[in-house]
C-alpha cells in the first residue's frame, strides 16, 4: 500500500537513507491531495499507473517538477534511476583515469540527443541526457580533483547527502558537549526584555523556538548582562539581582527549554558592557559613571554631534577599584551558575565589541599599572580569573568559550599582543573560541558586509575574520575556533573548515531571516551549492542621521532593523 513517504521516493528515485527525502513529504501530500481532488485512489494503482497519475500532475497541476528538486535535476535523476539505465557506465566514467573517455562519449550523446531526438522513446532519451551532461560533469570536475567529481557523480545519481559535507559533520567540545554540525546561530541582541530586565516568556519562546526547529548545531543567545545596573542597550536581558533568584532561574529555563526543544545544544552570552553602556540603559542612576578598566571616554568622532554623544549619551567612565574588578568576576561566575541552573549547556563569555571584558584587554583603553593592567599578561587576568571563578561553580561538563576581538585591522604589535592573551587564556581550559571583532568606536559588529572597508586581500574572502583566526590556528592548533561574520555561501563556509581556519561556522543576521537555514538551505541536499546562500539586508539609515550622526548610531540602525525582525519572530 502507498504512503507518502513511497510517493516521494517515486518521485526522487532515492533510498530512505537520503538525508533529503523527508524534507520532501510535503510535496507528496501536495500530489495525494491534487489526485484526490481528481477522484483519484492512488493507493490502488500498480507502478506504471501511479507513474502516469504522478506525471500527469507534475506537468499539467499546479505542481512544478522545480519545486521538488532544483532545476534540471528532475529529469536529470529520472532518466538515470528508471530501469536502472546507464549508472554502471556513469560511475565508469567518474573514475578520475577515465576523464578523457568523458568527452569521446558526451559530444556524440549531445548530437544523437539534439539531432536525433524524434527517433528515441522519452525514457531512452532521458537516458542519453543523463548519460551526456553526467559525461560531461566527469570531463569538467576531473581538472578540479576527486572530492569535486564525487560530488557531482552522487549530486545526478541521486545518492548525495550532506555527511560528505565538512560542514555536517559533528564536533564534540573538550568539555565532552557533541555539536551536530558546524552550523552555529549566533548571538544577536533580541531587545525584548520585559520590565524587570528577563526573557519575555512567549516571545523568546517564540522566537528561539523557531531556531530550535531549524537544525542548528549550537543555538547561542543574545548577551545576557551580569548586573541589571548596566546594559548595552535598554531592552536587554539581565541577571537581576534585585529579585528572587527562583524567579531569574525560572524565566531562563523557559528560554533554555526554548532552544534545547529539538535537542540542540544552548549556549547562554554573558556580559558587562562597561563604558559602553547609554544613558537610559539599566538601572544604574542617571548621575553614575559607567564602569571601565581606566577613565578613557569613547570616541566616536571629531565632529559635534559625535562628541556630544560621547559625552552625554555614555560620558567619561569610572576607573574600576580592586573591590569593582571582584564584583565583576563574581558577577561573570554567578550568571554561568544561573545558566546551569537554567538547563544551558554552556555559556560563552563576551570579550569581544568593545565591551568591558575587550576594554581591559586593551592598550588603548586600559592604562592601569596594578595587576589588571601595565603589561600583556596583566591586562588578560580578569578575563582569566572569569574563567577559574566560572569553572568553579558550574558542573565539570559545563561548556565555556569566549567570544575575542579579532585584529584584522590593527597594527603587528598588537596583532601579537592579542595573540600572546589568547594563548594565556586557553590555557585556563576554554572549550572553545569566537573570533569577531568591532567597538562602537569602530563598528563591525552592527555593520552590514557592504559597509566595511577591508584590505584587498581580505576582500577576496567571505569572512571578516578568516585572517585572524588563521594566525589563531597557527597559535592554538588544538582549539575549537569559531568565525562569525560575513560567509555567505555553502562553498565559503565549506572552503574556511576545509582549510583548518576554523572548526564553527557562526551566523547571525541570515538566521534571522531565515531561522531554518540548516535544513533548508545549507544543509539540505536538494539545494546546490550555486544556490545555496545566506542572505542579509541593508538598511539604510535616514538622511539625517546620515549627515549629522556619529558612524555608530547609523550603523545601529541596521542592528535596530534585525532586532525588529526578532520581535516579529516571536509574536507569530
Amino acid at each position: 500500500m502507498w504512503t507518502k513517504a513511497h510517493m516521494t521516493l517515486k518521485l526522487n528515485g532515492c533510498s530512505t537513507h537520503s538525508a533529503g527525502w523527508k524534507s520532501l513529504l510535503e510535496y507528496a501530500s501536495a500530489i495525494e491531495a491534487e489526485l484526490k481532488e481528481s477522484g483519484i485512489d492512488y493507493r490502488s494503482l500498480d507502478d506504471d499507473q501511479l507513474d502516469e497519475k504522478i506525471q500527469t500532475v507534475l506537468h499539467g497541476g499546479s505542481i512544478s517538477s522545480e519545486d521538488i528538486l532544483p532545476k534540471g535535476i528532475y529529469s536529470l535523476r529520472h532518466g538515470l534511476v528508471h530501469d536502472g539505465i546507464l549508472p554502471q557506465v556513469v560511475q565508469w566514467i567518474g573514475r578520475e583515469k577515465w576523464w578523457f573517455l568523458g568527452l569521446i562519449f558526451w559530444l556524440p550523446a549531445c548530437l544523437i540527443r539534439t539531432t536525433y531526438r524524434d527517433f528515441f522513446e522519452e525514457e531512452a532519451e532521458m537516458g542519453i541526457y543523463a548519460a551526456s551532461m553526467v559525461a560531461f560533469g566527469a570531463v569538467v570536475a576531473s581538472s578540479a580533483g576527486v572530492n569535486m567529481k564525487q560530488r557531482y557523480l552522487n549530486l545526478y545519481t541521486g545518492t548525495i547527502t550532506m555527511e560528505q559535507s565538512p560542514l555536517s559533520r559533528p564536533l564534540t567540545l573538550p568539555c565532552g558537549l557533541t555539536l551536530p554540525n558546524r552550523l552555529i546561530k549566533a548571538a544577536l541582541a533580541e531587545q525584548m526584555a520585559d520590565c524587570q530586565k528577563l526573557p519575555t516568556p512567549a516571545q523568546f519562546s517564540r522566537t528561539y523556538g523557531a531556531w530550535a526547529d531549524g537544525g542548528w548545531g549550537m543555538i547561542m543567545t543574545g548577551n545576557v548582562h551580569i548586573d541589571e545596573k548596566y546594559l548595552g542597550d535598554p531592552n536587554g536581558t539581565a541577571m537581576n539581582g534585585s529579585i528572587a533568584e527562583e524567579k531569574v532561574i525560572a524565566a531562563y529555563k523557559e528560554l533554555a527549554d526554548a532552544c534545547r526543544r529539538a535537542g540542540t545544544p544552548a549556549i547562554m552570552q554573558i556580559n558587562h558592557p562597561g563604558r559602553q553602556s547609554p544613558l537610559n540603559a539599566g538601572t544604574k542612576s542617571f548621575w553614575a559613571k559607567n564602569l571601565a578598566p581606566s577613565a578613557v571616554p569613547l570616541d566616536m568622532g571629531s565632529d559635534l554631534v559625535s562628541r556630544l554623544a560621547s559625552c552625554f549619551v555614555f560620558g567619561t567612565p569610572k576607573e574600576m577599584t580592586l573591590e569593582d574588578i571582584e564584583t565583576v568576576i563574581q558577577g561573570f561566575a554567578n550568571a554561568a551558575r544561573i545558566a546551569a541552573a537554567a538547563g544551558f549547556d554552556g555559556v560563552e563569555i563576551h570579550a569581544a565589541h568593545g565591551y568591558l571584558l575587550a576594554q581591559f584587554l586593551s592598550a588603548k583603553t586600559n592604562l592601569r599599572t596594578d595587576a589588571y593592567g601595565g603589561s600583556v599578561a596583566a591586562r588578560a587576568k580578569i578575563v582569566i580569573d572569569i574563567i577559574k571563578a566560572v569553572r568553579a561553580v558550574v558542573p565539570p561538563n559545563f561548556c565555556v568559550g569566549l567570544k575575542f576581538n579579532s585584529a584584522d585591522h590593527q597594527s603587528p604589535t598588537e596583532l601579537q599582543e592579542c595573540l600572546e592573551q589568547t594563548a594565556l587564556i586557553a590555557e585556563t581550559g576554554l572549550d572553545f573560541l569566537e573570533v569577531s571583532g568591532g567597538t562602537y568606536e569602530n563598528p563591525l559588529m552592527i555593520m552590514g558586509t557592504e559597509q566595511v572597508v577591508r584590505s584587498e586581500k581580505t576582500a577576496t574572502r567571505e569572512s571578516f575574520f578568516l585572517e585572524f583566526a588563521r594566525e589563531m590556528r597557527a597559535k592554538l592548533p588544538n582549539m575549537p575556533l569559531m568565525v562569525t561574520g560575513g560567509f555567505r555561501t555553502r562553498l565559503g563556509m565549506e572552503a574556511a573548515l576545509n582549510e583548518g581556519a576554523c572548526d564553527l561556522i557562526g551566523i547571525g543576521r541570515p538566521s534571522v531571516l531565515n531561522p531554518s537555514l540548516p535544513v533548508n538551505t545549507i544543509l539540505n541536499p536538494e539545494v546546490s551549492d550555486e544556490d545555496a546562500k545566506l542572505y542579509t539586508r541593508r538598511v539604510q539609515a535616514p538622511w539625517l542621521l546620515k549627515k549629522f550622526a556619529p558612524r555608530s548610531v547609523g550603523a545601529g540602525v541596521e542592528s535596530a532593523w534585525y532586532s525588529k525582525q526578532m520581535q516579529q519572530m516571536g509574536r507569530k
